[in-house]
């Protein structure tokens, strides 16, 4: 099922509705918790299943996907994926680290051809000095906010006191 889903994600415009609505698809009967830590094992597996197709593609010099559609559905899967951390659907601290670490391997495949660090910076404070041509897109913003609000969440007291408690 995940593995359709991340083609999905791929392929087709605004798939992001769609990885929502599986999510929230569960039986009646079940607790909050569980399914918490459901969503939270379909996210994982989404993360590997489509990490390993976008890596795939670029290795590939025939491009078989299209960007103008991965790339939307990114952003929109990046937030979803660290909102979903931060409710705990992924309540031990490898799943958080997993979900970092597939941040910023989408974030080194954007990077690929240096296009982050040609950029001007889109802030207009002190320290937003012109050094680059070009701006980044949407999906490389979202990426760096997610990135960033997981790695903060690394440094919350119940992430750092996890295992300590007995």
């Amino acid at each position: 099922m995940v593995e359709i889903i991340s083609d999905f994600v791929t392929e087709q415009m605004k798939a992001s509705s769609v990885v929502e609505v599986v999510l929230e698809i569960v039986p009646l009967y079940v607790d909050a918790e569980f399914i918490l830590v459901l969503q939270g094992l379909c996210l994982t597996r989404l993360m590997n299943f489509l990490e390993r197709r976008l890596l795939r593609d670029v290795e590939e010099d025939e491009k078989k996907l299209d960007k103008t559609k991965w790339s939307l559905n990114l952003d929109a899967l990046s937030w979803m994926i660290v909102d979903r951390v931060y409710i705990g659907a992924f309540p031990q601290p490898a799943g958080v680290l997993k979900t970092l670490e597939f941040l910023l391997s989408m974030l080194q495949l954007t990077n690929k051809d240096g296009r982050i660090e040609e950029t001007i910076p889109t802030g207009k404070g002190l320290f937003s000095i012109g050094r680059g041509s070009k701006q980044l897109d949407t999906y490389i913003h979202a990426l760096f906010k997610n990135t960033n609000r997981t790695i903060l969440y690394c440094f919350l007291p119940p992430f750092l006191a996890y295992g300590r408690a007995e």
